[in-house]
């Protein structure tokens, strides 16, 4: 990203932008720590280990749905990005 696209963007963007680097970068985390888990307790375990299934155990219970009112604001967001555009 460009520093001018940068200081374009609103708060909420911006934080937007940096919650879901945040996620990125945990779920990046928790995917080595698992595999680097699972790839030691396989050389170790033997036939008694049973790998981490990461994948499988998603987040999905923890996720907070978007209300409609969130979703209108987005929406809003994305059209008034537009418009300043020019597209």
């Amino acid at each position: 990203m460009s520093p001018t696209t940068f200081y374009a963007l609103t708060y909420k963007e911006a934080k937007l932008i940096l919650e879901g680097y945040k996620q990125e970068q945990e779920d990046n985390y928790y995917h080595n720590y698992y595999a680097m888990f699972n790839a030691i307790g396989a050389f170790l375990g033997g036939k008694k280990f049973t790998p981490v299934e990461v994948f499988e155990n998603s987040k999905k219970e923890d996720k907070k749905k978007a209300t409609k009112e969130e979703k209108q604001q987005l929406l809003d967001m994305f059209r008034k990005h537009n418009k300043a555009k020019g597209d």
